[in-house]
């Protein structure tokens, strides 16, 4: 019989054979060519619109490669996002998307264990190359 706390907890196991990324944006159209993006260069994807919608997603299913989440969402954040993967998905890596280019926010994010931000707008090469280098394979 399963614990309470034992589904809440995220299944955080390595993804086999085609690299999985979490999207985690609110912007419909930009989650999307994301997604494209992404697919287009070999990888598997899915999009969470929110915090709440990812956290039950990595409970549901924990074969992923790498988290890429948006800053700025309503009600939680990203940054939220990483301190609970912190707890439950230590060894998931998470790159930060942002339009903000702020130290703090850098600050915070390397604080908490997040190898990369990426600000926004950023280019094909740049969002490829991101993955690439911090997806957990």
């Amino acid at each position: 019989m399963n614990s309470p706390e034992a589904t809440n907890t995220a299944q955080c196991k390595k993804a086999a054979s085609t690299p999985r990324i979490l999207i985690v944006e609110d912007e419909v159209r930009l989650s999307r060519f994301i997604s494209m993006v992404l697919q287009h260069a070999g990888y598997e994807t899915e999009i969470c619109r929110n915090v709440a919608e990812a956290r039950q997603m990595l409970r549901k299913s924990g074969d992923w490669n790498l988290v890429l989440t948006d800053l700025v969402m309503p009600r939680e954040n990203g940054l939220e996002l990483v301190a609970w993967l912190t707890q439950h998905c230590p060894d998931l890596p998470v790159v930060i998307m942002t339009a903000y280019s702020n130290r703090c926010i850098e600050a915070q994010a390397a604080q908490l264990g997040v190898p990369a931000v990426l600000l926004k707008p950023f280019t094909l090469h740049a969002l490829r190359n991101t993955v690439s280098t911090h997806a957990r394979l």
